[in-house]
C-alpha cells in the first residue's frame, strides 16, 4: 500500500490516507464513519468493489483488481462459486 500511495503521489495525486481492511466484502470492517477522500481506490474482489459501492454511493470507487474467480457462503455455510474461473 505504501509503494502504490507513493506511486499516486508522484503521479500528482493527493493521497489522503491509507486503510488496509482485511476483508472488504465484510460490511462491519468497511463501516466507517467517514473517508475523507472523494475517491478510493480497492484491492479487493468484485464483492469488496460491490460493498464500497454501495455504503459510499457518494464516492468514486477504482476496482484496482480483476476478479478471475470467487466464493461465497450461503446461510447454511454451503461454499459455491460466484464467478468461475
Amino acid at each position: 500500500m505504501d509503494e502504490l500511495a507513493e506511486r499516486l503521489k508522484n503521479d500528482g495525486y493527493d493521497v489522503v490516507n491509507t486503510d488496509l481492511i482485511p476483508m472488504a466484502c465484510n460490511i462491519d470492517l468497511v463501516k466507517k464513519p467517514k473517508y475523507e477522500a472523494d475517491v478510493l481506490v480497492v484491492l479487493a474482489c468484485d464483492s469488496g468493489v460491490y460493498t464500497l459501492e454501495t455504503l459510499f454511493p457518494s464516492k468514486k470507487i477504482v476496482p484496482a483488481l480483476n476478479t478471475i474467480g470467487i466464493g461465497a457462503r450461503d446461510g447454511q455455510g454451503n461454499i459455491f462459486l460466484m464467478v468461475k474461473f
